[in-house]
């Protein structure tokens, strides 16, 4: 198996967090809530 560059491995990774934040925080909220509902087992102490 061949690895990759580091260099490519983190614009590979900040693509994929812009790309994920652009989602989250536009207009479809859709997006936010399939993210929120997929994740919510994962919280485990919510101070609102």
């Amino acid at each position: 198996m061949r690895q990759m560059a580091p260099r490519f491995l983190h614009l590979t990774y900040c693509t994929l967090v812009h790309q994920t934040i652009t989602d989250l925080m536009g207009r479809d909220t859709s997006a936010r809530f399939n993210f929120i509902m997929q994740h919510a087992t994962e919280a485990d102490e919510l101070d609102v």
